[in-house]
């Protein structure tokens, strides 16, 4: 093993402690500032993640609403906006299940 590399497994071992895990924080622990790599890695975390949202978001309702439209169209505009609904709920049920769920207890408790 090279001498670097030696040093380098000292150091996690050092930082693991002796038992080679992580310990844990205890409560009377007060929790250190982040360092700015660190806020900036949450941010970009952060950012991702409402993009990805709004990516979602807007493919779902274009969607559904084209097939909705066509529905629509085809068959009658009653059943164009339930299927736009139908496609919308479920597309958001399989992203987000919980909040699904209370959206279903929602409508049960109407």
């Amino acid at each position: 093993m090279l001498k670097s590399q030696r040093q380098k497994s000292q150091r996690k071992a050092r930082s693991r402690g002796a038992s080679g895990t992580v310990s844990p924080a205890t409560p009377t622990d007060s929790p250190q500032p982040l360092s700015l790599k660190e806020r900036l890695t949450q941010k970009r975390k952060a950012d991702r993640l409402r993009q990805d949202l709004i990516r979602f978001t807007t493919f779902t309702v274009l969607f559904a609403t084209f097939v909705g439209f066509v529905v629509g169209l085809a068959i009658a505009p009653k059943a164009g906006i339930a299927v736009t609904v139908g496609l919308l709920y479920t597309a958001l049920s399989f992203k987000y299940p919980r909040q699904a769920t209370l959206g279903v207890f929602d409508l049960y408790a109407v």
